[in-house]
């Protein structure tokens, strides 16, 4: 029975209207970061105006983003984010067996969502397609102008702070890497549109695209490693944990008044704590590179060299190990990109964090099925670098209620920067909770280690990135004291790390000079960029080509010919040097 014409343009109206609201929804539910309304605007008149065009391309458009409708919905529900190219990095490197670990986890009422969508929107875009509504030609053209001047207007005022290229090069990335990527990108697709479905998964694919595009052509370019073992009694695993933002000083284990790792100090005989190890650079990027590669891509000192070698995983393949980079942070912004060609050197890799750092995301726990597997994957020797989140800012989104022991807190709610000074006793709360967090992911790790490992030669090392300043703290020395006033990591602490090693007995048996060289370390001065070199000689790994770079084993040269140089906001400078003359800032020559 065929509809009256005032019913069909009565239906017309409102299924069209109801398609209009449902593109609308991953738009809705916005947060502070993701503002639902403007975000809403801009979709509004995009719609709007491809309907005004044509009824037919609106159809086609509505159906073609409707395959991405529900995925947009639950990132927004869910975490407060868009898609985007660390969530497509994600997609691209799963299998069945972890989208069924992803359904298991969160639910299968989202499939079920899927299908039940694609079915109403196609019901409902047939009938708008049979069905279009008449609109007046200085209608349509009021709507498309209207659509134009606001994206026109958008782009035209947009100021230099406004504008945060998806990707941009920092001062201390060699050559050969900035030539393989393109800076010049937009600054409203950027800003703008890749918060705004339908825009998110187009533009993040392009990103994702165009990183990993020069992440591959700077990892081509390298020239092949060539590596051997130097005697016969290699550890049968070697596991490196990379912490991230950990300070030593805000450690029960490093004398801190609390005590946030009650779990570590139950090892606490047979562990090496190294009480003077600092970053020299407060970048999780420039800190990964120094600590995986002798000759790194990213260098501390700001100088372009041609000088440039895969990461220490790649001479763990030469060695017949099997590599695994195991992750909880993001993989594909121009940030992780230098990091995903560290990763990329690994014969096997997971990142289990589709979101970045400015939402809850997976906490640290999700590696840890991902590291049993891996242990007992072959019988083989296994090298396993295990990247958590740790205690990146937002602090109160890196642990679960249980381990909220130091109250009031944070709660798992966003909070900015230039605010935390007005949180300062919430905020070294939710820090030192993130620690207490650490401490249980640091425990399960070893012991998973040591349960599956029996009997084995292993070898056990954590180390942060990099460390973080804490509102409202006071420092002093000699010259007098000054407050930290915001969360920028420029004093002293903010290089402060942990850094701390477990060997096997058996071990300890094969290599008791190494074990004894370690030991004699453990309060000197050091910094990270001695740790890739150090890892080699501590598994017995010789890299033919370029010359040695320091190592803790080589205890005469460390303890003699160390002088330990940061980068600092106007560059390198000496940390003792910087410590005493401004501790609050190491880039100020004197204290203010």
């Amino acid at each position: 029975m065929m509809l009256s014409t005032s019913r069909s343009k009565i239906w017309s109206i409102i299924i069209t209207l109801f398609c209009f609201i449902f593109l609308l929804f991953p738009n809705i539910f916005g947060t502070k970061d993701i503002n639902a309304l403007e975000t809403c605007v801009y979709a509004l008149l995009f719609w709007g105006a491809i309907y005004a065009l044509s009824h037919r391309l609106f159809v086609a458009t509505a159906y073609l983003a409707s395959l991405w409708w529900v995925m947009s919905l639950f990132l927004t529900w869910q975490s407060s984010v868009k898609i985007n190219p660390t969530f497509l990095g994600m997609v691209l490197n799963t299998n069945l067996a972890e989208i069924y670990d992803f359904f298991s986890t969160f639910g299968w009422w989202w499939l079920i969502a899927f299908f039940v969508w694609q079915g109403l929107i196609t019901v409902m875009l047939i009938f708008v397609y049979r069905h279009p509504l008449k609109i007046e030609t200085k209608h349509r053209v009021l709507i498309i102008s209207l659509s134009v001047l606001l994206y026109a207007i958008t782009l035209f005022f947009m100021t230099d702070e406004d504008v945060q290229p998806l990707n941009s090069p920092p001062s201390n990335v060699n050559s050969a890497f900035t030539n393989n990527f393109d800076f010049n990108q937009n600054a409203l697709l950027t800003n703008k549109l890749q918060n705004i479905y339908p825009f998110d998964l187009p533009i993040s694919a392009w990103s994702f695209h165009t990183n990993w595009r020069g992440t591959m052509k700077t990892y081509n370019a390298l020239p092949p490693m060539k590596a051997n073992a130097i005697d016969n009694n290699m550890p049968d695993t070697v596991m490196l944990v990379i912490g991230e933002s950990a300070r030593r000083d805000h450690w029960g284990l490093y004398g801190y008044t609390r005590n946030t790792t009650p779990l570590i100090a139950k090892h606490q005989e047979k562990l090496l704590r190294f009480d003077d190890m600092i970053s020299q650079t407060v970048a999780t990027r420039t800190a990964l590179s120094i600590m995986l590669s002798r000759y790194p891509i990213l260098r501390t000192d700001n100088k372009n060299t041609n000088q440039v070698e895969h990461s220490i995983v790649s001479a763990f393949n030469q060695a017949g190990y099997q590599t695994y980079w195991l992750s909880n942070q993001g993989q594909s912004s121009f940030f992780d990109n230098p990091i995903a060609l560290l990763a990329n050197d690994a014969q096997h890799t997971h990142f289990t964090n589709s979101n970045d750092h400015t939402t809850t995301g997976r906490y640290d726990e999700a590696l840890l099925p991902y590291v049993e597997k891996a242990l007992t994957a072959t019988s083989g020797k296994k090298m396993l670098v295990v990247h958590l989140m740790g205690s990146h800012f937002n602090y109160g989104h890196r642990y679960p209620e249980q381990f909220a022991q130091f109250k009031p807190h944070l709660a798992n709610k966003w909070i900015e920067k230039e605010d935390a000074q007005k949180n300062t006793q919430k905020l070294i709360n939710s820090y030192d909770n993130s620690i207490l967090y650490t401490d249980y992911i640091f425990d399960r790790l070893l012991t998973t280690l040591q349960t599956t490992e029996k009997e084995k030669s292993v070898l056990f090392l954590y180390i942060s990135d990099h460390a973080e300043d804490l509102e409202g703290e006071i420092l002093t020395n000699e010259t007098g004291s000054c407050e930290i006033k915001k969360a920028s990591r420029l004093s002293y602490r903010a290089y402060q790390i942990p850094f701390i090693m477990w060997a096997s007995p058996a071990y300890i048996a094969a290599h008791p000079d190494r074990f004894q060289k370690m030991e004699q370390a453990q309060s000197l001065p050091l910094q990270q960029d001695f740790i890739p070199q150090t890892v080699l000689d501590l598994a017995g790994i010789d890299i033919q080509g370029n010359a040695k770079t320091s190592s803790i084993l080589d205890l005469d040269n460390i303890k003699h010919t160390i002088e330990r140089q940061v980068v600092t906001a106007t560059g390198l400078r000496h940390y003792e040097t910087a410590k005493k003359q401004s501790p609050c800032n190491l880039s100020q020559e004197t204290q203010k």
